[in-house]
């Protein structure tokens, strides 16, 4: 069994292509049988889930203190 693998895309700016990346990367890894699970950073913003979504989820956020009650 190989060990997993951490692939990181990400850019200082929008509108570089890390969504483009992203998703080929996922596209090329399902093809090919290879388990994988993305996380898309810019939530709610971001765009990978809605291509992905069942292999794409968002970070939780630690809950502020007013969540928390």
């Amino acid at each position: 069994m190989a060990k997993p693998v951490v692939i990181v895309v990400g850019a200082d700016k929008g509108g570089v292509g890390k969504t483009t990346v992203s998703r080929t990367l996922l596209d090329y890894f399902s093809a090919n049988n290879v388990p994988t699970r993305a996380f898309d950073t810019e939530s709610p913003r971001g765009t990978l889930k809605r291509f992905h979504p069942r292999r794409t989820q968002w970070p939780r956020h630690p809950a502020t203190p007013a969540e928390r009650g």
